[in-house]
């Protein structure tokens, strides 16, 4: 007996705003759009009356006959709530995976990966889009890069002057049908320097102090106050030939970009468990399998408040509404 799994995927290009103040979404219906993506990039500047620049991803066909990455750049001016497509050469390869951020007047983006039925490359290289010029450049760094690697995290630091990477994920190709994958925890600090129109970039790994978060991809993160970056959740995988076996995270890191340290948040409150998933080799004539076990969700809805202590003291409260079935429910017959 043969079982067949089908599976359909669904890619979209629609766009919502959080209001924080009145903590409620809306989705803006504004025509002309980018093509439907994921796994791009996206960067709010406040040039302009405020402007939402988005470059690359990939797009994937319900019945996986399509696949391709893109390399386009896109601004959404949300004085005007109009999308414009800017064509400037000399940009970065197709690519998803990659990150993201703004530094000064000009937004960076770095590694990345592309992918074909064929082949696969991660990516190490570094560009600058200047918000004045609308033109790209490569940039070409002194000192030792990081490795090619996707799903890292990138983000400016307090003064500007440079950006900090932590993390990440690559694979090699280990036998002829057979990939391994590599999570990344090393860091490094991307530093500007010299005068506007002659700045020179160069790399350095840093090696910080204190408890530094388990390796993990896929997580974000934020600056918060004082200079801190806070680091949420991500996933571990462990990978064998053919077996996946991954854990979720739901913890806190906060690391102080001053005293290049990482330290935990204390949470006080009660902390809800982590998700597992696993692949592995099902009987003859099957398929693989992804398994995502979870404990049953609340009754609710339910509003949890936890707050996260730091090491001088400062208290960051969060304040996360989960909803209950009947909610849940509800939301589906409106769609």
């Amino acid at each position: 007996m043969k079982s067949c799994v089908f599976i359909q995927t669904y890619l979209y290009n629609d766009l919502f705003f959080y209001n924080i103040k009145k903590n409620s979404w809306v989705k803006s219906e504004i025509p002309n759009p980018p093509p439907p993506r994921c796994s791009h990039q996206a960067v709010v500047v406040p040039q302009g009356g405020g402007q939402l620049w988005v470059f690359g991803g990939e797009f994937a066909s319900p019945n996986g006959e399509q696949f391709y990455h893109y390399k386009d750049l896109w601004v959404l001016h949300l004085a005007t709530h109009t999308w414009e497509n800017i064509k400037a050469p000399g940009g970065p390869s197709g690519r998803s995976g990659h990150r993201m951020v703004l530094s000064k007047r000009q937004l960076l983006v770095f590694g990345g990966f592309h992918e074909s039925t064929r082949d696969f490359v991660y990516y190490n290289d570094v560009y600058a889009f200047s918000l004045d010029s609308f033109s790209w450049s490569r940039l070409t760094p002194s000192g030792s890069a990081p490795s090619p690697r996707s799903a890292c995290q990138m983000t400016s630091t307090p003064d500007g002057a440079g950006v900090i990477i932590y993390g990440g994920y690559s694979k090699v190709r280990v036998k002829k049908d057979v990939e391994k994958g590599t999570i990344h925890s090393d860091m490094f600090l991307l530093k500007r320097e010299g005068k506007d129109g002659q700045e020179k970039w160069s790399w350095s790994r840093l090696s910080p102090a204190g408890n530094k978060p388990p390796p993990r991809s896929g997580f974000s993160l934020a600056v918060g106050p004082a200079g801190r970056a806070v680091l949420f959740g991500g996933v571990c995988d462990d990978e064998e030939e053919e077996t996946l076996e991954g854990d979720f995270y739901n913890d806190l890191y906060l690391y102080d970009t001053a005293k290049n340290r990482w330290f935990p948040g204390v949470l006080r409150g009660a902390k809800s468990e982590k998700k597992k998933r696993r692949r592995g080799k099902r009987s003859a004539g099957e398929g693989a399998e992804t398994k995502t076990e979870e404990e049953s969700a609340p009754q609710g809805p339910t509003e949890v408040v936890k707050e996260i202590v730091t090491e001088d003291g400062t208290v960051m409260t969060i304040k996360e509404v989960i909803p209950g079935p009947q909610d849940e429910e509800e939301e589906e017959d409106e769609e």
